[in-house]
């Protein structure tokens, strides 16, 4: 367990919302719900897609507990989006702290 004070990168959490295009379509939008501080460890892998292999970019984050983090967030860290794939309290319920993987977010 890290010490808030190895807090040190801001991450801005995002949630989706949809709007409407000049056709009058659905389409969908990122808005920033707020920021939070946390311990950022990044790890590479090799995936396979109908677009060849690529690298794609795991984040471990370790934050203090939010109620604006969820499955649907997605979190940006100096630029670069990442989809949260997993949440998990390792307090066992008592909302101190936050583990979160993410993954990098592929045009």
């Amino acid at each position: 367990m890290a010490g808030c004070g190895f807090w040190r990168e801001v991450l801005t959490v995002q949630t989706s919302t949809q709007t409407v295009d000049a056709f009058g379509q659905a389409q969908l939008a990122w808005l920033n719900v707020g920021t939070v501080r946390g311990m950022v460890t990044s790890s590479q892998s090799e995936v396979m897609d109908d677009r060849g292999s690529a690298i794609r970019t795991n984040l471990d984050i370790e934050t203090a507990w939010s109620p604006i983090i969820n499955t649907r967030s997605r979190l940006v860290l100096n630029g670069t989006a990442y989809n949260v794939l997993s949440l998990v309290d390792p307090d066992s319920g008592r909302k101190k702290r936050l583990r979160v993987t993410a993954a990098e977010v592929t045009p």
